[in-house]
């Protein structure tokens, strides 16, 4: 027998019995197929609905050969009664969400002709795939859009059309329908055949907001949350906005502004930074006899320094090995030569110290593991 879907009927039953048909031993637990059930199984983009069974949680519900199976860690037996709660809170979050991407696919596919092609309710937000693009202007016209039909309390109605009436029905469709069909209506927004759990009216999303927008596949996707999810969003977003605001010593309505500023500044300050750098490393390298043969530096400077220490060395030394401290007891170094090959010497130093790296004849760079002595010994007895 097939288990009434009680959650297409009211999606709003937070508690229900249920006669258990069959209890099968799987890796993982049980899977229990009911007479009837609240809880919707994933599918459509949409994630399982969680709660007990006889206070058993349940982890996970899918549709397996046309069956419902709720996975359970403990076994029940067949032919008695079980009473089921489903976890309204994350329920209804799933309702307002997807009853909103009905409102916002519905808009898209009206105003622009675009196929939702792509559906999926994640844990950070929800994202649909459009066969078409659409700019960031587009966007914000299409969420007041949506949020005027949840101003407008607009019923949304579950239909069930015969054969003869699906021949005349205009409904979006996301995949090839095998069953019967169950039609979403929302007056004026969207006509679209789905299995999913919605809210009874547009008024109980409460807010729409879209996140983002992306180029992908040829399309856009579209990044959303609606609801509860959508508050929480705000919430969140707006302790940063008002921490930020602290830290810059700015009105929360002005902190885009004082980070560019603060961006500006730190540009700023590093241009002054790297040309005092570049002074004090002249100067240093002016330090070296003029027409030395060889040498071998530590210095803790990072990778664009390095290569210029190198290069001001190189005007005053045959060849020049630098190294600077790094990772694990390592080091990152450059070799750098007007007259012999360092790809060579670059080998057989990485060869000895488990060494990565590579470049020209002139030039090579890359990491060793070893001692400063270590390393400096083998690169003299090298030349």
């Amino acid at each position: 027998m097939k288990t009434i879907k009680l959650y297409e009927h009211d999606a709003y039953i937070k508690e229900f019995e249920a006669k258990v048909i069959e209890c099968i031993p799987v890796k993982k637990g049980y899977d229990v197929i009911l007479d009837q059930t609240a809880f919707f199984p994933e599918g459509g983009g949409q994630p399982s609905d969680q709660g007990t069974l006889n206070g058993y949680p349940v982890e996970d519900v899918q549709m397996m050969d046309g069956e419902i199976r709720h996975r359970i860690s403990e076994e029940l037996e067949p032919d008695t009664y079980v009473k089921g709660k489903i976890l309204w809170d994350k329920r209804f979050r799933i309702m307002q969400n997807h009853s909103g991407e009905h409102i916002v696919t519905g808009i898209i596919h009206n105003r622009f002709g675009y196929d939702n092609v792509g559906f999926h309710m994640g844990s950070e937000a929800v994202t649909l795939d459009l066969n078409g693009t659409i700019t960031a202007e587009q966007l914000d016209e299409i969420e007041e859009k949506a949020n005027e039909y949840i101003r407008d309390n607009i019923p949304i109605k579950a239909i069930y059309p015969t054969k003869e009436e699906e021949e005349t029905l205009e409904y979006r469709s996301k995949m090839e329908i095998e069953r019967d069909l169950r039609v979403i209506v929302i007056e004026g927004a969207d006509v679209c055949a789905c299995c999913g759990t919605h809210t009874n009216t547009t008024g109980e999303i409460g807010l729409i907001k879209l996140l983002g927008l992306q180029a992908h596949k040829g399309g856009v996707r579209i990044s959303m949350l609606a609801g509860r999810d959508a508050l929480d969003d705000y919430h969140n977003k707006h302790k940063q906005v008002v921490n930020i605001s602290r830290m810059l010593s700015a009105k929360t309505g002005q902190v885009d502004g004082a980070v560019k500023k603060m961006q500006s500044d730190y540009e700023t300050l590093k241009l002054n930074m790297m040309e005092r750098t570049k002074e004090l490393l002249e100067e240093k390298a002016k330090g070296v006899k003029e027409g030395t043969s060889y040498l071998c530096v530590k210095e803790n400077l990072n990778g664009n320094d390095l290569r210029l220490y190198v290069n001001l060395l190189m005007e005053r030394c045959k060849v020049v090995l630098a190294l600077s401290p790094g990772k694990d007891q390592g080091f990152s170094y450059i070799i750098g030569s007007k007259e012999q090959d360092c790809k060579g010497i670059g080998q057989k130093l990485n060869q000895e110290f488990n060494g990565r790296g590579g470049g020209s004849p002139q030039m090579v760079q890359g990491n060793l593991q070893g001692t400063y002595e270590e390393i400096k010994e083998l690169f003299i007895s090298l030349l």
